[in-house]
Formats: C-alpha cells, structure tokens, sequence
C-alpha cells in the first residue's frame, strides 16, 4: 500500500516525487518496487520476486483442485519461475498420476504442494480412482518450464526428499490397486513447426519402431494413448482422437501420453529427456525424412547428446542398446 515514509528500504534514498509503498513493514520507492516485487491482484499486496506465488493462493490451492483446472490459470506469474527460455526453446508441464496408497489423501497432497511451493497443483483424475476412496489417486502437474528447470523442480522438490517413499505413492503397479496411471509431458506448440511435428508422430507411430517405443513407454497401446497406427506427416494438419500417443487436439500444447507412470527417478527423467530429445531431432535439417523416421538413427544422433540427456542414454544402455552404452551418470 502507498506511504508517506521516504526513506527506501533497498536503495536507502528519498526520491522526490514518487510513491512509495509499505511492504512487510518496510518503506520501498516506485523503481525499487517494479525491480523487486510483483502486486497480487487476489490478495492486493506486494510479494517478492523470490516468493512465485502468493502466500494467500498457495494456501487457498494446497488442496486436489478439480480436473478442468489449469496451472497457468492458478499461477499467473509461472513464467518467472520456468527458467531461462532461449529463442525457439520449448517450453514443458509434467502431469504425473500416482496413488496414495497408505491412506490420508488429503494430507499427501498437501505434503507434496508444500514442497513443490507453487510450482505445480494437484487435481482429480477419474482415471486413477482405486477400490477406496481415501486411496483414490491424483494428478500431479507443473507449470510450463525449460528441461533444465523441469529436472531441477522434481529433484528439489520431490525426489530428493524422497516424497515417494514417504508418503506411500505407488504409480508403475496402479493396475494391483484397480487404477491406471500415466505420465504426460505437454510441449508447448508454437516454438514447434508443422513438419517438425509431422516427424513426431511419424517417429512414434513407425512400426518398425513399436518395440523400442514400448521399451520407453513401459507398456504397450492403451485405451488412453494409441501408437500402432501407422501415420504420415500431414497428420499433423489434422486434429484427431486426443487418446493416442502424440495428443495434437490442444491449442497451446501438443501433449506425449504413451508413458506409464513410474516413479523412479531415472526412468521419470528419461521419459522428459525423450521428448525434449525427440523434438530436437525432428527438426528439419537434422536427418533426412527416410532416415529421420528410424530410431537407429536417432540412437545414432543421441550418442552425441550424451551430456544434454544422460538419464534417457543411461535408460536405454539399461534396456540393451548398446549403441547409447556408457558409465552410469545422470543429471
């Protein structure tokens, strides 16, 4: 709010002719305010430029929100918070389907929203709904973010505190529980041209890539995410089922929905490092259209992006393609 103390608490000087605000006590002038905070215009306070979301809405939103929530719309100031995006750089929201399979639904949610401190919310998914309703799964789902940011909010802010151990989450065997679980990974569209995304979906939907694509998936076609049609790069002119592998029916993302969700954190990293991967390498100029459909020659381009995507090189060394094959080391 404006006050009439002159006196800034970071520059420490009494400009003539400016407002100046009271923030936490503290008298702060007009320059310094635009530099240093950011005005919530639920609460109508001032909050610092480190704090990314306000403290009244973070609490208001640590709880399973409904399915037709959007992160964006809860966090207006996700964009401070997704890390520094290079011209052209895509940008990616991680939704992650898990359990909590020891009980105290609620209380897990919450748990998980405080350590993730407004970089994500949880929602309800009627896919995950298990025999009981306090074991009843959740959507975990991040603000749009860099792959360098996206891999740091879940190792800060979930893997490292081991919040799967913890709280009891249970995700790769949801189907022991009556559920079914999947990680999707939202790209945003507009960094993305019309062939890149061609080759997308002719990469995925290749069959004569079905087995490694199943080997990263961890399972294999589902009712929610189809990837054994057989398709052609002017698909992605078409809008099609949004139940298939590479969902093209959003506006602002196109979403990767064949992986089974998992939580261990090498696979989950994997998972993202493909599709950050593949969109790299779909780029026109990088392979021929022949060539650029095959995933040996993808494995051939990712032996020299070993330092951008360790996780996804050490997973598929795991898995027998020895063409990635090298020491263990992930980001």
């Amino acid at each position: 709010m404006p006050t009439n103390q002159r006196v800034c608490i970071i520059c420490q000087q009494n400009p003539e002719g400016l407002t100046a605000y009271l923030v936490d006590g503290n008298t702060v002038c007009q320059d310094c305010i635009s530099e240093n905070y950011w005005l919530c215009h639920d609460c109508g306070e001032f909050h610092s430029m480190t704090i990314p979301v306000c403290p009244v809405i973070a609490h208001r939103h640590h709880r399973i929100l409904s399915y037709s929530t959007k992160v964006t719309d809860v966090y207006a100031t996700w964009r401070d918070h997704c890390g520094t995006q290079d011209s052209g750089q895509p940008l990616f929201g991680i939704e992650l389907e898990m359990l909590p399979v020891k009980g105290g639904r609620e209380r897990v949610a919450r748990t998980i929203l405080e350590s993730m401190d407004g970089l994500a919310i949880i929602k309800n998914d009627s896919s995950t709904a298990t025999r009981d309703a306090d074991t009843n799964g959740f959507e975990l789902v991040t603000i749009p973010a860099t792959l360098e940011r996206a891999r740091e909010i879940f190792d800060d802010c979930f893997f490292r505190p081991k919040l799967p151990q913890e709280l009891g989450l249970r995700a790769w065997d949801a189907p022991k529980y009556g559920a079914s679980c999947g990680m999707h990974i939202h790209v945003s569209r507009e960094p993305l041209g019309l062939l890149q995304l061609g080759r997308i979906l002719v990469f995925i939907h290749e069959p004569n890539n079905l087995e490694f694509i199943k080997t990263l998936a961890g399972r294999g076609n589902t009712r929610w995410s189809e990837f054994t049609t057989e398709r052609k790069w002017r698909d992605a002119l078409k809008y099609r089922d949004r139940y298939t592998a590479v969902n093209t029916t959003n506006q602002q993302t196109v979403e990767f929905r064949l992986f089974r969700a998992t939580l261990n954190r090498v696979h989950f990293m994997a998972n993202l490092e493909f599709v950050a991967a593949l969109v790299e390498f779909c780029k026109p100029g990088v392979t021929g259209l022949s060539e650029g459909r095959k995933y040996t020659t993808f494995l051939s381009w990712l032996t020299t992006q070993r330092k951008t995507y360790p996780n996804l090189v050490y997973f598929l060394a795991s898995k027998g393609y020895t063409k990635v094959m090298q020491k263990r080391k992930t980001a």
